[in-house]
């Protein structure tokens, strides 16, 4: 599958977006994967408080930036494109994924099992387990909170933004009005197919690393509840917690990159 994937996707047009060298040798790589409605351009204030300190890459799931149907940008798809993009990169890997990129950090283990991740960092976030739905353990309550100022468009299959100014308050309830602003001209239509996706999980090598939850306490789209009800289904190496809502790495780029910084360092 891997070849395949390969042949594929040397034709396929993603971003990647690399900080500036490794200070320290043992430093691994940060694979940073984004969540739904965004691009790998949310990590960018993340990516400029560690240059100098530790590799990043941010990657565009398919679907977004290229010519990918959005009923094909699919869970398997996602995963593959991560894979791909790991096989360039020498050393170890630590993956960091927001919100519903907890699903495509799952999948890349059994998408790619032999790839050197050390650990996964998840940020305010899914992480669905073998078989289950991508966003099972979501409240009811989170969801219609997600679908605020959002709406699913059957006939293209995708979540539409009807409403940028109120899906961006909910998204970053504790935003300033440049941070608002940032929101509303960056978010996108997301391919519903990812979500809609039945999750995969190579459960002997999940349980082989690592794993950190970064918990968003005032979140309206994964709340705290759910937050926590998701960790305590992961054997969690360790937890850190910031008091943002659903996007810490935009409202709180300084104090998530610091945590980001102490997972590497242990």
């Amino acid at each position: 599958m891997k070849n395949i994937l390969t042949g594929f996707y040397l034709g396929l047009a993603t971003s990647i977006s690399l900080s500036a060298p490794v200070l320290a040798e043992n430093n691994a790589s940060l694979i940073l994967i984004h969540g739904a409605n965004f691009k790998a351009n949310s990590w960018e204030q993340v990516q400029s408080h560690l240059a100098n300190q530790v590799n990043t890459v941010a990657q565009d799931l398919p679907g977004r930036n290229d010519h990918i149907l959005p009923s094909k940008a699919n869970l398997a798809l996602a995963a593959g494109v991560v894979c791909k993009s790991m096989s360039e990169i020498s050393g170890d890997k630590i993956l960091v994924a927001h919100s519903q990129g907890g699903a495509v950090a799952n999948a890349v283990l059994s998408t790619c099992p032999k790839e050197n991740i050390r650990k996964i960092v998840y940020v305010t976030s899914v992480a669905p387990l073998n078989g289950t739905k991508v966003f099972s353990m979501l409240a009811e309550t989170d969801k219609q909170s997600y679908f605020t100022g959002l709406t699913y468009d059957k006939e293209t299959q995708l979540i539409k933004i009807t409403d940028a100014s109120v899906m961006a308050k909910n998204f970053a309830s504790d935003a300033n009005k440049e941070q608002l602003a940032w929101v509303k001209n960056e978010s996108i239509d997301e391919p519903s197919a990812l979500g809609a996706s039945i999750s995969m999980l190579n459960e002997k090598r999940y349980k082989e690393i690592d794993k950190y939850y970064v918990f968003a306490e005032n979140d309206q789209i994964i709340s705290y509840a759910t937050q926590r009800k998701i960790a305590q289904g992961i054997d969690l190496k360790g937890s850190y917690m910031l008091s943002s809502g659903h996007l810490p790495m935009l409202t709180q780029s300084k104090p998530l990159a610091d945590i980001l910084m102490k997972i590497v360092k242990l």
